[in-house]
């Protein structure tokens, strides 16, 4: 692990990798302030755990602190030929309890969703909270266009009190 770190706009992060079991590694990052509330957060397809909010008062303002991952065949994470969605589950629970992570919210956005459903089937007695944040892809006009389109506006995450 490395020690802790800010990006230019003063967001704490820091990052390290994970063997896990079978050999294969997973790198991993928290984002925000240690001492922030804990979240596993699983970013959409494709994406890493480099991903956040652009806007760096979404992080600070909600006294939360994520831990993502890259998923196998991702960022600096080992790939793992043929596997499904249940399967990286095994791997972000192997995470949850590296980090000594029992009973944390896990939110998956996009393609992080059903993933995050997984992992809950998973590691029930683990999570106390999980989140799916599902949309539909970009289409219409401005789609065809090559255009991106703003489909949601983040908000700060208000994280229940234990």
């Amino acid at each position: 692990m490395k020690s802790l770190q800010r990006t230019k706009d003063g967001i704490a992060y820091e990052d390290g990798v994970l063997e896990l079991p079978d050999g294969r590694e997973m790198a991993w990052r928290w984002w925000g302030e240690p001492g922030g509330k804990s979240l596993l957060r699983i970013q959409g397809t494709p994406s890493s755990r480099l991903q956040r909010n652009p806007d760096e008062s979404a992080l600070r303002d909600s006294g939360a602190r994520y831990l993502m991952a890259d998923r196998p065949g991702y960022g600096s994470s080992t790939r793992k030929r043929g596997r499904g969605i249940a399967d990286v589950a095994d791997d972000y629970a192997e995470l949850l309890k590296a980090h000594g992570l029992q009973g944390v919210p896990a939110m998956g956005t996009s393609g992080g969703g059903p993933h995050v459903l997984a992992l809950g089937h998973v590691v029930a007695r683990r999570r106390r909270h999980e989140r799916a944040a599902l949309g539909r892809a970009p289409g219409g006009r401005a789609a065809a266009q090559g255009r991106p389109q703003n489909l949601a506006r983040g908000r700060p995450l208000r994280l229940p009190d234990p």
